[in-house]
C-alpha cells in the first residue's frame, strides 16, 4: 500500500514529474497557493460587527417583547433623555 501511495503521489515514479522529491514540489506549491488563498479570503471577508444596544434601543426592545408597559417605557425614555 505504501508503495502504491508513493507511486500515486509521484515519489518513486520515474516519470518526468515524479523523480524523487521533484514530484513533491508540485504538492508543496499547491499547498502554498491554497494557504495564501485562505489568508486572502480571511483578510477580505466581511466581518461580523458586534452591535451593542444603546439604552433607548434596549427600552424599545423590552417594550416590543412585552417586558415593560408603555408607561414604564415613557418613564425610561424621559429619564434617559435628561
Amino acid at each position: 500500500m505504501t508503495l502504491t501511495l508513493c507511486h500515486l503521489f509521484g515519489v518513486l515514479d520515474a516519470t518526468m514529474m515524479g523523480t524523487g522529491w521533484m514530484g513533491w514540489y508540485i504538492w508543496l506549491w499547491f499547498l502554498a497557493l491554497a494557504g495564501l488563498s485562505y489568508l486572502v479570503y480571511t483578510w477580505f471577508r466581511p466581518r461580523r460587527r458586534i452591535v451593542r444596544n444603546k439604552p433607548l434601543e434596549a427600552a424599545r426592545l423590552r417594550l416590543a417583547r412585552g417586558e415593560i408597559t408603555a408607561e414604564e417605557y415613557e418613564e425610561i425614555m424621559r429619564r434617559l433623555r435628561r
